[in-house]
């Protein structure tokens, strides 16, 4: 659990990948998120704080993926949520793609969102 999590437990986790696109270039941000429910295709997401952007996206897809642990015999669900970018939202994107740093500082600021750490399954 990240440093800055509150009690997660209960809570179902998964993985915001957000694409962002420029003339130039197509990147995504990605960050995991705990939450009572998964949000659905259509649904926009807002990150409100002080934190001088408040960015919205809008859910575009949602995938399921369960995957059998041959080790341990159990099953393990895991779920993406694509979004792209709207309102208020295109600067903070292109800024969190070519700074990663500045990702993970930003979701600091956010008890229930954490950076993705790659060298675990979701």
């Amino acid at each position: 659990m990240a440093d800055n999590a509150f009690d997660t437990s209960g809570l179902l986790r998964y993985r915001i990948w957000i694409l962002v696109q420029t003339p130039e270039w197509e990147d995504a941000v990605s960050f995991n998120a705990y939450s009572a429910a998964l949000p659905r295709t259509g649904e926009r997401l807002t990150f409100s704080g002080s934190f001088g952007q408040e960015p919205e996206v809008q859910v575009t897809e949602v995938e399921h993926h369960w995957r059998r642990h041959d080790s341990t015999g159990s099953a393990s669900p895991s779920f993406t949520v694509a979004a792209e970018v709207i309102e208020n939202g295109a600067e903070w994107a292109v800024r969190m793609v070519e700074d990663r740093d500045a990702l993970t500082a930003w979701l600091s600021g956010f008890p229930y969102l954490e950076p993705v750490d790659y060298t675990t399954e979701v």
